[in-house]
């Protein structure tokens, strides 16, 4: 599947008003991470989710970020470049 912005910022929100049981419309994807109070196992869970989705991996801990946005979240994640084949998982530096 083609990830490109405007998706994956779309299935994150989806995915964080289910979490938080919030109506979408309440998700900012310019707030931090740490307003929706995801844990560890959220964390692990919606990277299962994500790459089940979009066919691409990602370290639970970009989840993790608290000074991270939806968006920017969004913005590292189509900076990988999945095409290496020694790309296991992406961590945040």
């Amino acid at each position: 599947m083609s990830t490109d912005m405007s998706s994956l910022k779309q299935w994150i929100k989806n995915y964080l008003a289910v979490l938080i049981d919030e109506p979408i419309e309440k998700i900012d994807t310019n707030d931090p991470l740490s307003s929706f109070d995801m844990d560890s196992v959220d964390a692990v869970i919606m990277g299962t989710k994500l790459e089940e989705e979009f066919g691409i991996t990602i370290h639970p801990e970009m989840f993790l970020d608290v000074a991270a946005s939806i968006k920017e979240l969004c913005e590292r994640i189509l900076q990988i470049d999945y095409s290496d084949s020694n790309h296991k998982e992406e961590k945040v530096s």
